[in-house]
């Protein structure tokens, strides 16, 4: 974890240009005959331009690209459903789905033709598309990823000597993308009920190992811990592809779940040593990945339970860790109302009743909650409880179209935010610091 390297092997001298690694132009004259070598190298040369600004700014989705799983999607048919985005990908192309779109994930065995599928690298051969699809297994993890792509349009005249069509003779090169699944190695099995197995795959896919030895060690010269896609870089996941979700799918149920914020990413530069794995743009993005995925899941269970069981839900069946701040809706003291309860839900960590906060101070205890770790509920550690003033507020003085119930909570390492506050809060809205002394 140094952030120091190895030395140069050249050396160069003050004010010379540093040749090696540089980007070749064709340096245009009057009078120079050109050729197709030409003309592809002025063609890498502005791709290169291009990737390195895609570079600095990171890989990473910039809009869009979010995946869920189609209606249509059945037993036999797993389709998922991209919407339309843009993103930069490790080796610094955008990559840009122009219109929303349903992938099915298993092959059609029909073996891909030049005339339909023809890939067409700038100036290049002709190569055939290639992709990994879902295959009979009895269940497996998958990840699904997105990649640039060409594919050519038209034909272009040629001086041609034989009697036979020139061939690539495409008139253009469209530049486009094309997705790409692989297997993802997961032991499914010593999941007995699957349930825990969408937050383990979360975190797995995460850098917390990462983060945790660096701040526990930062000093260590030994190697960090790979997160589980790192396990298949460089291949099959080369740094063209840009992950989108993980599935996982069942011989006899289809897919199971589609979990994009496990490997989604907001477009953030990489780490790139130990102090930036503390404080670095990456660490937050990947936390606000952590927040939206525990959100998303936590409204699609709560979507398939009945009043009752989501009563009596308690999260340790289905989460290992929590993220250090979070939401949900809540059933609140009056058992008319839905949601969850929290004396079931956060068994069997430690916590006290909710108080009140602001909404105003809502946004800062998330911000903040950015840069801690998750709540491991196996440690059984303290959480926080908070009810939004606002939301109870307006709850209570409603007579029809009563608004959901919210409770916050956070990470005991956060902060507390339920100290008295007289002079913002409401007299029946307010905490008294006489109650927790």
């Amino acid at each position: 974890m140094s952030s120091r390297g190895a030395l140069p092997v050249n050396t160069i001298e003050l004010l010379k240009p540093a040749l090696q690694g540089g980007i070749d132009r064709v340096n245009f004259f009057n009078g120079r005959l050109l050729s197709a070598e030409d003309l592809k190298l002025q063609e890498d040369a502005n791709q290169d331009h291009h990737r390195r600004i895609g570079k600095a700014i990171g890989p990473g989705v910039a809009w869009g690209l979010e995946v869920y799983k189609s209606d249509n999607a059945g037993v036999d048919n797993p389709i998922v459903k991209v919407l339309k985005g843009c993103a930069i990908n490790r080796s610094g192309q955008t990559v840009e789905l122009s219109q929303d779109v349903e992938v099915n994930l298993r092959s059609t065995g029909a073996a891909a033709t030049a005339s339909d599928v023809t890939e067409l690298p700038a100036f290049g051969p002709c190569s055939p598309i290639t992709s990994d699809s879902i295959r009979g297994v009895d269940r497996g993890v998958y990840l699904l990823s997105l990649a640039p792509a060409s594919r050519g349009k038209g034909q272009a005249p040629v001086s041609w000597i034989d009697n036979g069509p020139a061939p690539c003779a495409t008139k253009y090169s469209v530049e486009t993308v094309k997705f790409n699944l692989v297997q993802v190695n997961v032991d499914v099995a010593r999941f007995d009920d699957e349930k825990k197995l969408r937050n383990y795959l979360a975190y797995a896919c995460s850098d917390m190992e990462k983060y945790r030895t660096v701040s526990v060690d930062p000093f260590s010269d030994t190697d960090l811990p790979a997160n589980l896609i790192d396990t298949l870089r460089p291949a099959p996941l080369t740094d063209d592809l840009v992950p989108l979700a993980i599935i996982f799918w069942k011989e006899k149920e289809g897919i199971v779940f589609v979990d994009r914020w496990a490997v989604r990413r907001r477009l953030s530069s990489p780490a790139s040593g130990a102090w930036d794995m503390l404080i670095g743009n990456a660490r937050t993005a990947e936390a606000e990945a952590l927040l939206f995925q525990f959100q998303e899941q936590i409204r699609e269970i709560g979507d398939t339970l009945t009043y009752r069981e989501k009563w009596i839900f308690e999260a340790q069946q289905w989460f290992r860790w929590l993220p250090p701040a979070g939401i949900i809706p809540w059933a609140g003291m009056d058992l008319n109302d839905t949601g969850f309860s929290y004396d079931y839900f956060f068994k069997p960590l430690a916590f006290r009743a909710p108080v009140f906060i602001n909404e105003a101070r809502v946004a800062h205890l998330f911000e903040e909650s950015l840069r801690f770790p998750p709540i491991d509920i196996n440690e059984g550690e303290l959480v926080w409880l908070y009810r939004i003033r606002e939301n109870q507020q307006l709850h209570t003085a409603s007579t029809s179209n009563l608004p959901q119930l919210t409770l916050v909570f956070a990470g005991g390492h956060i902060g507390w935010y339920g100290d008295a506050r007289y002079d913002v809060c409401r007299w029946n809205y307010g905490n008294y610091s006489s109650e927790y002394t």
